[in-house]
């Protein structure tokens, strides 16, 4: 593909490019960027370059980020600069403004881009003018390296498109960027910049670079909140890069900050050993567990049954929790403890109580797991058929470590906790005044996680064991010819699993993402990097104009000719014409992608959108728009509304074509 570039090589060249570079130089002036003066005179002090705005938008998971950043050319016409880049970011497209107007770089090989800059700076004829933005390798992704050459003294302005991956954290996506980007946001944008505590608080969660300083810029993110309660509020956003015979696949697995709400209609009763053999401690733990459970859930209904040889009430009817907390401890702190651990009989008593209510029943039996031989040889059966159909059971061993009651799958009774969609757990009786039962009220992790991905090799960190509601962790993994990828856990006691659907085979984010990931000399690696489109090691951007002499040669003018940006069949070929007409590839995004939002904004899940779009260069002159119902359903009856909407959405979009023609017309479905 190729974009017709009308150019009048007179005057002057100015050429921009990508390559290796240096780290960047701390500015020795500061500078106010609105004080920028783009008519600089030589006996005016050099100015600093300052960046002038930063934005940022938002597409699904990856944050678009848009940086506007002065760019000074000294008395010699010349500069030499960088921009540090947050680890995992990467420059998309870029353009440079100066008095003759705006100038958008073009992506070509490395090796061509040094070649065209080093024919500009040894040009005999003319003086010509070149800036390079390269982005050299290292521990955050190395710094963009920027070469100016002029023939004057001036200011220009370099943009720079950049994209990153965003990271969840409690219903919010975050944005890393660098501090003097973040500077310049707007003020809107500015308050959602997260304090110092936060920002340290998210770069140890979000497994940031050491060494790296980063501001986090938050956006509210309640899609998962807005599901139903449970296992819909687990999302799983996937997408591949396929090569070949070889793929990538990255998982985010990413849970809503309140996984699961408490029932309305919850009556729990406690089942607490008051056995002999407790200690003191254990006492006071299985008091703070109930103490901390109501405290979670004050408006459900409780009773407290105690428990050695035989079984008793502790209250006198269903009470109120928030009401009757305190009744409840000290009830509990007066009951003698007494020979016998006769758990079928607490069982028992407390099926009597829950047989006189309806709606959601729960047990939570409570104990030091020390019994006799006899009542340790009960089966889960003999244990299932003491309790009301429907009943949900948490078991809860007096042993366990840490400030929280944990999962334990090896808990004495956990059986038959499981059976009923409960689990076995472990309270710990060092310090029970810290103790929180927030896991006994209601779900708050995925438990047992595992992405189950046979004929794949995972990359890097993989997602633990446990996570937590409102956290999120991500899986990358390559394959041959892998089969389906499944992640699964276990809520309570209720399995949980989700086969992962990949998407379309090429996946530009995560293209863009692979560098990061696996080895730069891998296939994989080269040919996504190939694909990505984006400034790299291997890949410059690069833009030129006007002047004549000396580098017009470089750009075949004077006659018709062929030449080659990058001497490569991906990118950047030079066609054949006239010296004022070129014809360039330039990679952006493409035109589906810049259209998503302003059609998906208007449709449904199940209606199909259809598009012609006509452009004159890159001007949207005409739109048609039609809907339809997917898989043969009919077209709804406000179609013509939607069809507006999107036509509208497309209109106030600008776009960016990779062939800009006279005229042409595209066709997009969704």
């Amino acid at each position: 593909m190729s974009v017709h570039l009308n150019m009048r090589l007179i005057g002057w060249i100015t050429a921009f490019s990508v390559c290796a570079g240096v780290a960047r130089a701390e500015p020795e002036v500061a500078t106010n960027p609105d004080d920028a003066d783009d008519s600089a005179v030589d006996d005016e002090p050099y100015i600093q370059p300052a960046v002038k705005r930063t934005a940022i938008v938002m597409h699904g998971t990856t944050a678009r980020i848009t940086v506007v950043r002065t760019l000074p050319v000294n008395e010699r016409g010349q500069t030499n600069d960088s921009v540090f880049l947050p680890a995992g970011m990467v420059v998309t497209s870029s353009a440079v403004t100066d008095k003759a107007g705006k100038h958008r770089l073009v992506l070509v090989r490395a090796e061509e881009a040094d070649r065209r800059f080093e024919a500009l700076q040894n040009a005999a004829q003319g003086r010509a003018s070149a800036t390079m933005v390269g982005l050299s390798e290292g521990e955050y992704g190395g710094p963009l390296t920027i070469n100016v050459l002029a023939p004057k003294r001036e200011v220009m302005t370099l943009e720079l498109q950049l994209e990153t991956e965003t990271c969840f954290d409690k219903d919010a996506r975050y944005v890393p960027l660098d501090p003097e980007w973040a500077a310049v946001l707007t003020p809107q944008l500015r308050r959602r910049v997260v304090d110092e505590e936060r920002a340290e608080e998210l770069s140890r969660l979000c497994d940031r670079p050491a060494k790296e300083e980063v501001a986090w810029v938050g956006f509210a993110w309640p899609g998962l909140a807005r599901r139903a309660s449970g296992a819909d509020r687990i999302g799983i956003a996937a997408g591949r890069f396929v090569s070949g015979g070889e793929q990538a696949a990255r998982i985010e697995l990413s849970i809503a900050e309140k996984m699961t709400d408490i029932p309305r209609d919850l009556h729990t009763v406690f089942v607490i050993d008051t056995s002999r053999s407790l200690t003191a401690d254990q006492r006071e733990t299985a008091r703070a567990v109930v103490r901390s459970y109501l405290a979670h859930a004050p408006r459900s209904s409780v009773q407290v049954i105690s428990y050695a040889r035989r079984a008793d009430a502790v209250l006198d009817r269903w009470s109120l929790a928030s009401a009757s907390t305190s009744l409840i401890e000290q009830r509990l702190a007066h009951v003698r403890p007494r020979n016998g651990s006769e758990v079928q009989a607490g069982l028992r008593e407390a099926a009597t109580w829950l047989r006189k209510v309806n709606g959601t029943r729960r047990l939570i039996l409570i104990s030091d797991e020390r019994v006799g031989s006899r009542v340790e040889k009960l089966s889960t059966a003999a244990l299932s058929k003491e309790l009301p159909a429907g009943t949900l059971v948490h078991v809860v061993g007096l042993d366990g470590i840490g400030d929280i009651v944990e999962r334990s799958d090896g808990a004495r009774w956990a059986e038959l906790a499981v059976s009923t969609g409960g689990m076995g757990a472990q309270a710990d009786t060092s310090d029970p005044s810290a103790l929180d039962a927030l896991m006994l009220v209601r779900p708050i992790h995925v438990d047992n996680l595992e992405v189950q991905a046979e004929g794949w090799e995972t990359h890097g960190e993989v997602c633990s064991v446990a996570l937590a509601e409102g956290r999120s962790c991500e899986w990358w993994g390559t394959s041959g010819s892998g089969g389906p990828i499944v992640v699964t856990g276990m809520l309570w006691g209720k399995p949980w699993s989700r086969t992962v659907a990949l998407g379309d085979r090429d996946n530009l984010e995560i293209a863009r993402q692979l560098r990061f990931v696996l080895d730069a000399t891998s296939p994989l690696a080269s040919a996504a990097l190939d694909a990505a489109a984006v400034l790299s090691h291997r890949w410059s951007m690069i833009a030129s104009w006007g002047g004549d002499g000396g580098y017009r040669d470089e750009l075949g003018g004077g006659g018709t000719g062929w030449g080659s940006i990058c001497g490569c069949d991906g990118f950047g070929t030079i066609g054949h014409g006239s010296a004022s007409e070129l014809e360039i590839k330039f990679v952006v995004t493409p035109l589906r992608n810049q259209l998503f939002e302003a059609v998906t904004r208007c449709t449904k899940d199940d209606l199909a959108a259809d598009l012609s779009i006509e452009f004159t260069r890159d001007e949207v002159v005409d739109v048609d728009a039609k809907v339809s119902g997917r898989n043969g359903k009919p077209a709804p009856a406000d179609a013509a509304a939607i069809e507006s909407c999107i036509e509208e959405g497309v209109w106030d979009t600008d776009v960016q074509l990779a062939i800009v023609r006279s005229r042409q017309t595209k066709h997009l479905s969704y």
